[in-house]
């Protein structure tokens, strides 16, 4: 988080974070969208209306905010994805979940 903090002192990058979108799409077979994702090249997250009408809104929440996630991870590092699933450790890490109970694919 502090370099998120750093890149908002400096004027770097953060806008992108503020102009981030969500969308709420229908599944089909162009999307294949099972519960979220993030487009860099659209800096948007997308949500499966099936997934939200389907869910508990705390399971939504997670899955929307894994997303927001990759969307930080995205600006932080200039647009290359880091190893392992840092969305899953940003949501686990808001939610207050225990790292050690995410598979070990989040970390590689």
């Amino acid at each position: 988080m502090k370099q998120l903090f750093d890149l908002e002192d400096s004027g770097h990058s953060v806008p992108m974070l503020r102009r981030l979108g969500v969308n709420i799409c229908a599944v089909d077979s162009v999307t294949g969208i099972e519960t979220g994702a993030y487009s860099e090249k659209l800096n948007t997250v997308f949500l499966n209306n099936s997934f939200i009408l389907g869910n508990t809104v705390d399971h939504v929440a997670e899955i929307l905010t894994e997303e927001i996630g990759h969307a930080l991870d995205s600006i932080i590092n200039n647009y290359k994805d880091s190893p392992g699933d840092e969305g899953e450790l940003f949501s686990a890490f808001v939610f207050g979940i225990r790292p050690e109970s995410l598979p070990v694919s989040a970390y590689n």
